[in-house]
């Protein structure tokens, strides 16, 4: 997922424009760790609605499973 990285001055910012998730922390790898909870958490429960989901949902829980069937890098 591509990802922006923002620094504020006391904190950083990973954010996505794909599905518009983003995580924050004191240090670049909290922040980094904070966004793939945020991934997870978000696939978490796409997943258990997956019979329910809105069209754009359901896209965004295939893009989900096909990044993590073919990409193993990091953040």
């Amino acid at each position: 997922v591509p990802v922006t990285i923002r620094f504020t001055g006391e904190r950083y910012f990973v954010s996505d424009d794909l599905f518009n998730l983003y995580g924050e922390g004191h240090t670049l790898e909290a922040a980094r760790q904070d966004y793939r909870i945020a991934l997870q958490e978000y696939r978490a429960d796409l997943e258990a609605h997956a019979d329910h989901l809105a069209p754009y949902l359901a896209d965004h829980l295939a893009q989900l499973r096909y990044l993590e069937s073919t990409v193993t890098t990091d953040v």
